[in-house]
C-alpha cells in the first residue's frame, strides 16, 4: 500500500512540474507622463515603430505579456519636449528596483510619479519619475 501511495504522489509530482506555467508580467503607468519604448528583460511592452495607436504606455493604461521567467529592470524613455522640427526628444530611464519573476508568476509594475527611477547616462542619479521626466 505504501508503495503504490509513493507511486502515485511521484505520478503528481511529475504532472505538476512538467505543466506549462505561464509567467505575466503587467506594466500599469500611473503617472503623469507617457512611456515609450518600454522593454523588461528583451521583451517590449512598447515601440513607437509598431505602427498603431498603442505604441506606447498612455497615461491611466497598461501592457501585459507572456513573459520567460528571469529578473531586470524596466527600461523606458520619456519625452516632454520636441526637437526644431518637431519631433520629440527622448530620456532613456530604467526603474531602481530589480523585477523579478519565477515560472507561473503573475505580476504588476505600476509606475507613478514618485517611482524611483535612474537615467541610464553613466552621471545619473535616483530620482522620481516626475522629476526625470522634466529635468
Amino acid at each position: 500500500m505504501n508503495k503504490i501511495l509513493l507511486i502515485l504522489e511521484a505520478i503528481l509530482v511529475l504532472v505538476f512540474t512538467t505543466c506549462d506555467l505561464k509567467t505575466t508580467l503587467t506594466i500599469s503607468n500611473n503617472s503623469g507622463v507617457e512611456l515609450y519604448y518600454v522593454k523588461w528583460n528583451g521583451k517590449e511592452f512598447a515601440n513607437v515603430y509598431e505602427g498603431y495607436s498603442g505604441s506606447h504606455i498612455k497615461l491611466a493604461d497598461k501592457r501585459s505579456h507572456e513573459v520567460d521567467s528571469g529578473s531586470g529592470y524596466i527600461f523606458f524613455n520619456t519625452s516632454t519636449s520636441k526637437n526644431k522640427y518637431g519631433d520629440n526628444i527622448y530620456k532613456q530611464g530604467r526603474t531602481r528596483e530589480l523585477i523579478e519573476l519565477g515560472k507561473g508568476d503573475n505580476k504588476t509594475f505600476t509606475f507613478s510619479d514618485s517611482t524611483i527611477v535612474i537615467g541610464t547616462n553613466l552621471n545619473s542619479t535616483p530620482m522620481t519619475l516626475q522629476e526625470f521626466a522634466y529635468k
